[in-house]
């Protein structure tokens, strides 16, 4: 199972003002975004019986 979705380099790079302080609404809005998106694909994983998505190959 895997934890969290591979983070892009755009989600690697730390949300700054442009005064260069780090931006914490924003860095919390994808910390909680990438949360929601990893409960929401277990709970359809676990709906849809284990884990095989649209595009996945069949691993029976």
């Amino acid at each position: 199972m895997e934890i969290l979705s591979d983070p892009t380099p755009d989600m690697l790079a730390m949300p700054r003002f442009d005064d260069g302080a780090i931006d914490m609404q924003e860095l919390l809005r994808r910390l909680a975004e990438q949360v929601v998106n990893a409960v929401m694909d277990a709970e359809a994983d676990q709906l849809c019986g284990g884990g095989i998505r649209a595009g996945e190959p069949n691993k029976y």
